[in-house]
């Protein structure tokens, strides 16, 4: 086998392709069509950084304006986030108290791609027990926090931009959608 020297594009630290290559010698030894694929995703990585970013931007402004979503502020110094999962904070209170999981579900019924948000810190089975820390921000985060999949911010922008309408529409049905709810629950 021979080994060509990388050509790192543009927004690529070798730093970054060091460490994505350390972690594959530690973990297991690629394959050949393993390697294959990798190499392939990795020339498309940053197109598809900067689509995703550029998405994730549109998304946040359209999402601010909507009563009851905050998305999560983005820190000025930095011209790009990575995007892994997209996730903006929810009130109930502004959906006729519609619980998360319920909202969670609308969205998913209107087609939005729904991520798994991590459990509380408090809920781990580390901490069970006697040990359980207080983590108010940790418990609330968890519990008004929505995760997108990233893979959403590859579509074109008006299909982006249809999550804020799934948001807008589920809004728009939230109190018949909480008196379901609340009757599921009683």
């Amino acid at each position: 086998m021979t080994i060509r020297p990388i050509r790192l594009a543009a927004g690529w630290s070798l730093a970054l392709v060091a460490a994505l290559l350390l972690n594959l010698v530690l973990t297991r030894t690629t394959t050949a069509p393993e390697g294959a694929v990798l190499s392939a995703q990795l020339h498309r990585f940053p197109d598809q950084h900067a689509t995703r970013n550029a998405n994730a931007v549109v998304l946040n402004a359209a999402l601010a304006e909507i009563p009851g979503i905050r998305p999560q502020p983005r820190d000025e110094r930095m011209d790009a986030n990575g995007n892994y999962c997209f996730i903006f904070h929810y009130d109930a209170a502004a959906f006729a108290g519609l619980p998360l999981r319920d909202f969670e579900a609308a969205l998913d019924a209107e087609g939005v791609p729904m991520g798994v948000s991590y459990p509380s810190l408090g809920d781990l089975e580390l901490f069970a027990g006697d040990g359980r820390p207080e983590v108010p921000v940790a418990v609330n985060a968890a519990a008004t926090t929505v995760w997108l999949q990233h893979r959403m911010l590859l579509a074109r922008r008006e299909s982006v931009l249809d999550v804020a309408r799934a948001v807008e529409k589920v809004q728009a049905g939230a109190a018949e959608l909480a008196a379901r709810s609340a009757t599921v629950e009683g």
